[in-house]
């Protein structure tokens, strides 16, 4: 709320609340970046509620299968969302790898520049390691055949289910909800 407030233009004549330095606060600025903050912070928890309680592969089979979403979109937006996941796993082979290497240098040798710099190094190895995987994938795809037709068999079938029906009601419902309140409010 503090950094948004930075940002935004008071009203002219309207005193600051507090000031540090040449930067000051308003409370005009303060109560539009925290109406924003409160948005963002609302988007993030609809994300991360999605995100975080539904299967990607079967979001992407749903999608394809029953909103007609095509095929090369919806495996591309899985490769997106598998990516991640790799390279955690990348980052901690390469934090073991470097452990293993520092586990026999006594200690006044570990506390070199070189060896301290070295840590910087991590990026550099994930981005090659990101580019190396994305090689792989794109040559199983080219391999596969991958866009060649316009439609793709799939191995399970992903139905719209009833509790898929009422989790959509519902959500329909709390937007139609909170629209309503916004626009009587305002």
């Amino acid at each position: 709320m503090f950094t948004l407030a930075v940002w935004i233009p008071a009203p002219p004549g309207e005193t600051p609340l507090f000031a540090l330095g040449s930067v000051a606060w308003h409370s005009t600025s303060l109560e539009i970046s925290a109406a924003t903050g409160a948005r963002i912070s609302a988007i993030l928890a609809l994300a991360l509620m999605v995100g975080l309680t539904t299967d990607t592969r079967g979001l992407v089979r749903a999608a394809v299968q029953n909103l007609r979403l095509p095929y090369r979109v919806g495996y591309a937006a899985l490769i997106a969302f598998e990516f991640v996941p790799h390279l955690q796993t990348e980052l901690t082979t390469i934090r073991l790898a470097h452990r293993a290497r520092y586990a026999a240098v006594p200690l006044m040798r570990r506390l070199e520049p070189r060896r301290i710099f070295g840590f910087f190094t991590i990026p550099i190895a994930l981005l090659a390691g990101g580019i190396r995987h994305a090689e792989r994938v794109s040559i199983a795809m080219e391999t596969r055949s991958f866009g060649l037709h316009n439609s793709r068999t799939e191995r399970h079938s992903e139905p719209f289910r009833s509790s898929d029906w009422l989790w959509l009601i519902g959500l329909v419902a709390l937007f139609t909800i909170i629209i309503v309140s916004l626009t009587l409010t305002a």
